[in-house]
């Protein structure tokens, strides 16, 4: 298959598995969250991404507490449940901190 075409990718997971079918791979969403998302899952590979330090965040990022911030109001139980909108409150209010994290 040369191409692949996913017109509602959300989070990329049926595009990523194209991927390996595919030379060339399209994937669009209505979220600009989804598009920051598709963007690097689809183009991520071990020679541009640091899994260990990548790791490190996700770790610290997980164990964090939901925060009742701009996601949690505007998509809290619509795109995302209140748990996950919390959590992603939370990290964009905090990623920036972490940019040299070990």
């Amino acid at each position: 298959m040369n191409t692949f075409f996913d017109g509602f990718a959300g989070t990329g997971c049926v595009a990523h598995h194209f991927k390996k079918f595919s030379k060339k791979i399209i994937a669009n969403d209505i979220l600009f969250s989804n598009y920051v998302i598709l963007k690097t899952f689809l183009n991520s590979t071990s020679r541009n991404v640091n899994t260990e330090k990548l790791e490190l965040y996700i770790e610290k990022f997980n164990k964090a507490k939901p925060i009742k911030g701009y996601a949690y109001k505007n998509y809290g139980n619509t795109y995302f449940v209140e748990y996950n909108a919390g959590k992603i409150d939370y990290i964009r209010e905090n990623i920036e901190k972490y940019q040299d994290y070990p």
